[in-house]
């Protein structure tokens, strides 16, 4: 199972969970479950820190 089909799965089976995937190719937005963030890698701090914190808010 690759990172899109674990989000799309927990999305399903927890859909308050929120969800940021990471990854070194690039994915398009509609293969990510609505409410998903997307980072591509190399990423900066400050992008990963501005997502948990619009998670935490």
């Amino acid at each position: 199972m690759d990172g899109v089909r674990l989000a799309i799965a927990v999305r399903e089976r927890w859909p308050p969970i929120k969800l940021l995937v990471v990854s070194g190719n690039l994915i398009k937005g509609p293969e990510l479950p609505d409410g998903a963030k997307f980072l591509r890698k190399p990423y900066p701090s400050a992008a990963i820190i501005a997502s948990l914190r619009e998670f935490a808010a």
